[in-house]
């Protein structure tokens, strides 16, 4: 039970308003395993790269909704989330988390290419004069 709050705590901080600080930083801190292993079709992500994405990802308001997080086994959840994307696409992404001694260690998404997509940062706006 305690997986599934640290899960929906880290998710709903992707909700456009939140902020990076200690909070936030303690909020991944508290969810990941430092050997955390996030596989997406063409990139696998590490600890320190995955919160680097986050960090970002907070940063360019983000948004995440939660459609369903279901406990399926005493190491695993299973979520469905809803990206919203910058240029107004939406994205459905179905996976499942795996928890080794209390924290996130690996994800098994239904679709990997969704992290190849979500770990492109949104365009900053740039002066040429």
């Amino acid at each position: 039970m305690a997986e599934m709050r640290k899960l929906t705590k880290y998710f709903c901080l992707l909700g456009g308003e939140s902020k990076w600080d200690a909070q936030a930083e303690k909020i991944f801190d508290d969810l990941f395993h430092p050997e955390v292993i996030i596989v997406g079709d063409k990139k696998r992500f590490c600890f320190q790269e995955w919160k680097a994405w986050y960090k970002q990802a907070i940063e360019d308001g983000l948004v995440l909704d939660m459609e369903k997080i279901v406990r399926t086994s005493d190491d695993s959840i299973v979520y469905t989330l809803l990206v919203h994307n910058h240029d107004g696409t939406v994205i459905s992404h179905t996976a499942k988390g795996i928890f080794k001694d209390g924290k996130l260690i690996r994800t098994e998404p239904s679709n990997p290419g969704i992290y190849d997509i979500m770990s492109t940062p949104k365009r900053k706006a740039v002066c040429i004069l």
